[in-house]
């Protein structure tokens, strides 16, 4: 336990962030791979936490739909600033 006034890890920030506001968030590192989920991401892919972090978003989207948004999160993987919104069924 963290002694009062320690400032929380950018994990458990992170995470209590994204479950209050809700919502379907990850986070993707430069490589690719998801390494966190929000709750409600993982309930919207009907998997656990554990079975997402790692995963690429090709693998967890498949490769046609995947394909349709890959453009534009390769360029926020590269670094730009993009925005983007897509209609998605589960």
């Amino acid at each position: 336990m963290k002694p009062p006034g320690a400032f929380p890890t950018f994990e458990s920030f992170f995470e209590a962030f994204s479950e209050t506001i809700g919502g379907l968030i990850s986070y993707v590192d430069a490589d690719g791979r998801v390494q966190y989920a929000s709750k409600a991401l993982a309930e919207w892919w009907d998997l656990p936490h554990d079975e997402i972090r790692g995963k690429t978003l090709e693998e967890l989207y498949g490769a046609g739909a995947y394909g349709q948004f890959a453009p534009w999160t390769d360029r926020a993987i590269a670094g730009e600033d993009v925005h983007y919104e897509r209609q998605a069924t589960r």
